[in-house]
């Protein structure tokens, strides 16, 4: 396959990947709040949220297994690359034990920890085992997604993902038909759709990466702590964000109670719609980002940032202020108002988390994981002093709880990274300041513009609903033509 067919290949696959994971989740969310209720199925994401916690155990290592055995694959340093793969595959499932036996901990602490009613406890109990069960299977599989990177085949991860989200699909369906929709249910459906995911990944492994196979005997110590040392401020930068992000539904529940976080739990999958685009579009450019900085490249840096603004700024402020029409359309029942508020909020604070990504990458650029590590550590604290403090001095509510993370967020994201990276780079150039200017001036606007289309414009159907997005999204694209003094012929062309 040509180098550029496979990109296109790869592109289509992934984007694929990303829009069935989420349909599915839409569809998880509609069809289980209208039968079980939604707040029973708001343990399904706070299920996710804490197995996201105990993943982070896994970081250290996945996070640089196959940057080593890519290397030393394209070194034709083979039996390396063995030793590698056969490391990094006992260590993951030594760790899975270890990480199982915290998550039993957990679970037979549930009903003290989170807010359950009594008539739910044995299927949230149910639900959870299963969830974590998942999270086990994705700690031990991990170590197969190695081949994506050493073949340069992502558009194979991409199809095992879709092959993941059809499974999924296929059993809704099912338990649909049957009238069988439960929390239970859904549990089951995770893990096998888990299990199917990897099951392609091993084949995949067996089938293209045959020169690199599991071998006892090649396993390392030294390996492992070459491993874990490169990545454990990798821990401390990603927990940070988890922490923050994950943790807001799991303190409404605690802390507020179960229909407040079962509110929270219907914006899910708009986040996650909007999280998934931002690490599927940071992740390609990562690499031009980086080397443009490196280089100095001002034109290049100006092509990334159009880029930025037109695949993922733009699209979440879309998501930001045409919500609530939404929300009418696909959950009619539900107070739109309440959810349009919370939604608005939370795509604010991951707008937050992407807007200063160039200044991200220059400290990755120059090495400094430990600076955005200690970054988020403080940032972290922080976030945990506001909650305190609201609690006590106020009545807590969702908004407080947001309010707190948007806090943290603009002062890591908008002020400590930048205010870093402008330090360790030590220069200032005036040119990617009014970049930086540019971004903020157009995602204002979009968004004030967004909103007054918004409220003008009654919508009662999908299409409708499609047609404005439509409108919204022209409109806002001309405003990044005019802000940038741009052609259109140049946009499309730094997006290509």
């Amino acid at each position: 396959m040509r180098k550029e067919s496979k990109f296109n290949v790869t592109i289509f696959s992934n984007l694929l990947s990303i829009l069935v994971s989420i349909f599915i989740s839409f569809v998880i969310t509609k069809y289980f709040v209208e039968y079980i209720g939604k707040e029973a199925y708001s343990y399904y994401p706070i299920a996710n949220n804490f197995s996201t916690y105990f993943s982070l155990f896994f970081v250290a290592i996945n996070i640089s297994s196959s940057r080593y055995i890519v290397i030393k694959y394209l070194n034709n340093e083979i039996k390396e690359a063995q030793s590698y793969y056969t490391t990094i595959f006992v260590s993951c499932v030594i760790l899975s034990l270890f990480v199982f036996s915290l998550e039993m901990l957990f679970y037979f602490n549930l009903s003290g920890i989170l807010n359950i009613p009594n008539n739910l406890l044995r299927d949230v109990k149910t639900l959870f085992l299963l969830i974590f069960l998942s999270s086990i299977c994705h700690g031990i599989g991990a170590s197969f997604n190695a081949i994506y990177y050493v073949k340069n085949r992502m558009d194979l991860y991409g199809i095992s993902v879709i092959a993941e989200n059809i499974v999924k699909g296929i059993l809704m369906l099912v338990l649909y038909i049957s009238k069988s929709i439960g929390l239970i249910s859904l549990g089951y459906i995770i893990l096998i759709s888990t299990i199917i995911r990897y099951l392609f990944s091993i084949n995949f492994s067996s089938k293209y990466m045959k020169e690199i196979k599991f071998d006892l005997n090649t396993f390392s110590i030294i390996k492992l702590k070459s491993i874990l040392k490169t990545g454990i401020w990798a821990i401390v930068s990603n927990s940070g964000n988890i922490i923050i992000l994950n943790s807001e539904l799991i303190l409404s529940n605690t802390l507020i109670g179960i229909e407040s976080s079962s509110e929270l739990s219907l914006i899910q999958p708009l986040m996650t719609l909007c999280l998934l685009l931002g690490n599927t579009i940071t992740v390609m450019l990562e690499p031009l980002m980086i080397e443009s900085i490196a280089t100095n490249k001002y034109d290049e840096i100006k092509k990334i940032r159009i880029s930025l603004m037109c695949l993922l700024y733009i699209p979440i402020v879309l998501v930001m202020t045409l919500n609530k029409h939404l929300y009418a359309i696909w959950l009619p029942k539900e107070n739109n108002v309440v959810l349009y508020n919370l939604t608005f909020l939370m795509c604010l604070q991951i707008l937050f988390s992407f807007i200063n990504y160039m200044s991200f990458s220059a400290i990755t650029t120059l090495l400094r994981e430990k600076i955005k590590g200690i970054g988020f550590i403080v940032s972290t604290v922080l976030y945990v002093c506001l909650i305190i403090l609201l609690n006590k001095k106020l009545a807590l509510d969702n908004y407080h709880i947001i309010f707190a993370g948007i806090i943290s967020y603009v002062l890591y994201f908008v002020i400590f990274i930048p205010l870093c990276a402008k330090k360790l780079l030590k220069e200032t150039n005036k040119k990617v300041n009014l970049i930086y200017l540019k971004d903020y001036f157009c995602i204002l606007v979009t968004m004030l513009i967004n909103v007054l289309v918004a409220k003008i414009i009654p919508l009662n159907n999908i299409l409708l609903f499609m047609i404005m997005c439509l409108v919204c999204a022209c409109v806002d694209y001309v405003i990044v033509l005019h802000a940038y003094k741009i052609k259109p012929s140049e946009m499309i062309k730094s997006v290509k």
